[in-house]
């Protein structure tokens, strides 16, 4: 065993970002985005969990005054004034509640997709990657016949992204739950289970694929969070 002692030569900057008002709209694409306040709990630590944190960041979208309950902040960037950053807030480690966070936030629609925003795509039989076109966007599918499909949009649009819808089998049974990884302009995807009363199912051989291209709209926020009482367990 051995103990070093190095002396930390670097000094941190804390960057002069200023607070914008809470609920402040972030109008983009004829909407409004609006993020409430954020509040941070603390809470002791558990032999059996790692979440010391609890963020919360009340994001809504609004259009026309009217709340769009099928959109979300799908990514999430954020960055403290002193300098530390993650995605979507993970709640292990929240970012630092005495400075300024700088969240970039990236919505899109997670439900009720308009049909010309969705394609389905038959999978049985097929050994070879597929190209469709929806929106006038060309997206790529490939399936390794038995479990993981992997479905990419070729393009750098910002305004633009990929969703996962679900997946059917033979049968006719739909799994909109899957294990696997995203971004904003490809999926892969494994895993898939289908519920039948209190019956949970696994789709072995998908024959079907759904997707959607959808709008994503960028906007960024500048926030004081609110650091709250250690929450009691």
């Amino acid at each position: 065993m051995a103990e070093f002692r190095i002396e930390n030569t670097m000094r941190s900057t804390v960057l002069p970002w200023a607070a914008e008002p809470v609920n402040i709209a972030k109008t983009t694409a004829g909407m409004d985005f609006l993020l409430g306040e954020i509040t941070v709990v603390t809470q002791a630590y558990g032999p059996i969990d790692i979440w010391n944190h609890v963020v919360t960041t009340p994001f809504q979208v609004r259009s026309n005054g009217a709340v769009l309950t099928n959109w979300a902040a799908t990514y999430v960037r954020a960055e403290d004034a002193s300098g530390n950053w993650d995605y979507n807030l993970a709640r292990h480690r929240a970012l630092d509640p005495r400075f300024v966070w700088k969240l970039d936030a990236d919505f899109e629609p997670r439900a009720d997709f308009p049909p010309e925003n969705t394609a389905t795509v038959d999978l049985s039989g097929r050994s070879s990657p597929i190209t469709t076109n929806i929106l006038n966007v060309p997206v790529k599918i490939s399936w390794d016949g038995s479990h993981w499909i992997d479905v990419n949009m070729p393009t750098n649009r910002p305004d633009l992204a990929l969703k996962f819808v679900c997946v059917m089998d033979e049968e006719g049974n739909k799994s909109g739950e899957a294990s696997g990884s995203w971004n904003q302009h490809r999926f892969r995807k494994g895993d898939f289970y289908f519920q039948n009363g209190n019956v949970v199912t696994r789709v072995y051989k998908p024959t079907k694929l759904t997707f959607a291209v959808v709008p994503n709209v960028h906007a960024t926020f500048y926030a004081q969070p609110r650091l709250l009482d250690e929450r009691v367990k």
